[in-house]
Parts: C-alpha cells; structure tokens; sequence
C-alpha cells in the first residue's frame, strides 16, 4: 500500500531534527539556493516543494540517526567441532533467504587476513512518534564475526537501539546445531550482587598497558536484587558528590566492597547495573568518559562512549574531540572484550 504524502509540518519538524548543514545541502540538492538563513526557514521553504519518496525517506533517516548514539553489546557462540565457521553459516543463510520478511542483509566482507568480517543488518520497526512521519523506523547496524584463539566466535554490535541485540540472536541462533552449538551473552542475571560489584570495579582496570588511567566515576545506577522476578525498579542515580569515597577507593586500588555505602548496597540486596568511568591518558592529552551497563530484557552488557576529550593547557581545559568512526568502533569494542574478560572469571560464581 502506498504511504500517504506527509503534511507539511512534518516535513518541517523531522528537518529541525537534523543539522544545519544536512538541511542546507538538501536544499541544494533540490535546487533551492539560501544564503545566510536559519536552519528552520530553509526548512519551511524545503517543504513548500513536492518531494520524491527517496528524498523523504533520506530526511527520515537522518532525523533518527541524529537522535541515537552507538553502544556496543555482543555474544559468543561455541561449538565442540573444530570446523565449525559461523562466517559461513551466516552466508548459508542468506544463500536460503531463511530470515523475516522486512529484514535486509548484505553479504559478509573480510576484514585484514584473520578470521573478522563485516556485515549490514536493517529492519523495519513500527514506533510511537508524534508525527507520523516518524513511525515507521528502519534501523539499520554493522556488527562483526570474529574467531578467538579457542575457536568460539564474538558478535559485536555497532548498535543504535536496544532492539539491535535480539535481532541478531534471533537472526542466529535457528542456524544452530543444539548438541554442538551454543549462543552466550553477558547476562546480568550470571552475577551474584557480591560479583556484580567486583565486576564494575575490574572494569576500572582497563588499558592500563596502553597508559589509559583511572580518574573518577562520574555516576553509578544500583537495582535491587530480582534475579527471580522479571518486575523491575526504577535505578536510583546517584551524582559524583556521592561518590567520592568509591572514586578514591578504585583510585588507590581498594576493593569496592570496602565502602560503606556498597555494604549497605550489598546487605540491602542491590545490585550495581551500570558505571561512568573517567580515563585519562599517561602520556597523550586525551581523556574519554564511557558508560558500562547492564539494559534491555534480558539485561545484557553494552558500552557506550559519552564523550571523548583533548586536553590542552596547562590548566587541562577539556576540549571536545570527535573520534572517526573507526576508532570509535575500536574503542567500545576493546572495553567490551576486556568486560567480557572479567565477566566471564566471575560468571556463576557465589
């Protein structure tokens, strides 16, 4: 059925959600040329013009990509054979078209000469918005096959919403053998409360050999403990000005559970779900602020960088710094895997 021509306000408002310089090179894709105007009136003036389905779905998209950031979350599948490659199960299953009708994947395309390929995953998801323009949302994400030295397979996910994750497991797991394969993520729910604090305190240990060093934690959200109910309570966040002592404690090496506040976080029975971590650079006048955290349901582990920094001065003002895509990937993907690390020497452990 063919969609219905979006009103002009629409139009107007989704073009409001992107960037000025989206909305001036739009125009003059069209051919409307606007000298020293504000973003909102080159917006109207684009809406007075009839546009071609291609153009309002381009204006569509960027509207919600500049509304996401990227996170990244993952799995590992396992298998007991030695030949198993789940590169080549992928293309299998895109050889078949055995996936969901409205789901769109390109083919895997190597990475370098070791065992890491690329793939592109979209889909449709029908969303509440106030314009409808807007309700129906094609996400779309990257994600990499990578095999390990024991011969499992990573799946890392260049995400920009919750859903991403679920897509892709469900994309995977019917291709498995049940009796040789298996699919595992970081699940909070394989963290005893005792562990879920000893976790997020390892995470303060990375990068350690690349000269990145611990600073501050600028927040922390706590759960209480429901590991046999699926009902959930609101986190309580707690600013820097609570967490003074705990900073100081993972500054100096101490054991987390030390501070007071974590017994009584620990004897109330809650959980820590999530941690911003402050690092900085040794040598290099970089800083960055990322954010770990347990979300979704089931609530799987992702990282998500919040800001990069440059620091320049002898007073360190902290400057902005946009990383390319590249080395942003990069970098969630090296604090997920050493997450991945700590979380599975903590795993199932009382």
């Amino acid at each position: 059925m063919k969609e219905i021509y979006p009103p002009r306000y629409e139009i107007i408002e989704a073009l409001n959600m992107t960037s000025a310089t989206f909305v001036r090179k739009f125009a003059q894709k069209l051919g409307l040329f606007v000298t020293n105007s504000r973003q909102e009136d080159i917006a109207n003036e684009i809406s007075k013009i009839f546009l071609e389905e291609d153009d309002i779905e381009t204006i569509r998209l960027e509207a919600y990509q500049r509304k996401v950031n990227h996170s990244l979350s993952g799995f590992t599948i396992s298998s007991n054979t030695e030949d198993f490659s789940l590169a080549k199960n992928f293309n299998a299953l895109l050889e078949r078209g055995d996936f969901k009708k409205g789901i769109k994947l390109n083919s895997l395309r190597k990475l370098g000469e070791d065992e890491i390929y690329k793939g592109a995953y979209s889909y449709i998801r029908k969303k509440p918005a106030r314009i409808e323009l807007l309700q129906h949302e094609e996400n779309s994400f990257d994600f990499y096959l990578k095999r390990t030295e024991n011969g499992d397979w990573n799946v890392e996910i260049d995400s920009t919403r919750p859903t991403d994750l679920k897509e892709l497991i469900d994309l995977f797991e019917p291709t498995l053998r049940r009796d040789q394969e298996s699919l595992s993520t970081l699940d909070e729910r394989f963290l005893s409360t005792k562990n879920s604090i000893t976790f997020f305190d390892g995470l303060s240990k990375f990068g350690q050999s690349e000269g990145w060093n611990i600073d501050q934690i600028s927040h922390v959200s706590i759960r209480r403990n429901q590991s046999d109910s699926e009902e959930s309570i609101e986190s309580e966040e707690l600013e820097q000005n609570d967490l003074d002592g705990i900073s100081q404690a993972i500054i100096e090496g101490r054991n987390l559970r030390e501070n007071p506040f974590i017994e009584n976080a620990i004897s109330s029975g809650f959980n820590f779900s999530a941690m911003s971590y402050e690092f900085e650079h040794s040598k290099l006048p970089y800083r960055f602020e990322i954010r770990a955290e347990f979300k979704g349901r089931p609530k799987v582990f992702e990282v998500t960088i919040v800001k990069y920094y440059e620091i320049k001065g002898t007073e360190k003002i902290k400057n902005d710094y946009t990383l390319s895509s590249k080395e942003h990937f990069d970098l969630r993907s090296k604090f997920w895997n050493f997450s991945k690390s700590v979380f599975e020497g903590l795993k199932n452990k009382n």
